[in-house]
């Protein structure tokens, strides 16, 4: 019964998974914007969220996700990695590319 008043809920007002469980979950806005886009587009680079999202800190809006996915024993976690860039005046850094992994399937692997 429960399970149909959820789905009824999503479908009624036409929302993805991720939108109903941002919900669900109490995210901030930037939590949720976060989620949504790697949920939705998958991996990100540092740029791009602070752009798209509006989100200064991404790795404290991450921290802070991964701690409510946790408490709703939520396998995934938000996960960055470093990568080498050049940018416009071809010099060489690392910019960020954010994801969501599983948590529990890396454990599994482990």
């Amino acid at each position: 019964m429960l399970m149909t008043k959820l789905s009824n809920l999503v479908e009624n007002n036409n929302l993805t998974q991720s939108e109903f469980e941002t919900i669900s979950y109490k995210l901030s806005p930037q939590q949720e914007r976060l989620f949504i886009r790697l949920t939705e587009v998958g991996k990100t680079d540092t740029s791009t969220l602070r752009v798209e999202c509006s989100i200064g800190n991404i790795s404290d809006v991450a921290t802070r996700l991964n701690k409510k996915l946790k408490a709703h024993k939520d396998p995934r976690r938000v996960i960055c990695t470093v990568q080498p860039n050049t940018n416009q005046f071809n010099e060489v850094g690392v910019i960020g590319h954010w994801f969501i992994v599983d948590a529990a399937a890396n454990d599994n692997q482990a």
